[in-house]
């Protein structure tokens, strides 16, 4: 399940043997151009200067 909060994501995946956390951030961004409709007009907010968290938990937490 994800939860997202401005500019921040948690996920959390789990297996049979281990649970993933996965914390994504990102701290500057610029626009870019998208398409919409055939045409280059939408903007989007893009980072390349993101943070990317992830833990590995086994069954007992560690």
């Amino acid at each position: 399940m994800g939860k997202s909060v401005g500019d921040k994501i948690k996920i959390s995946i789990k297996d049979r043997k281990n649970t993933y956390s996965i914390e994504a951030s990102r701290n500057n961004s610029g626009l870019l151009k998208a398409p919409l409709k055939g045409s280059m007009d939408r903007r989007i907010a893009e980072s390349i200067d993101a943070k990317l968290r992830l833990r590995v938990y086994n069954k007992k937490g560690n």
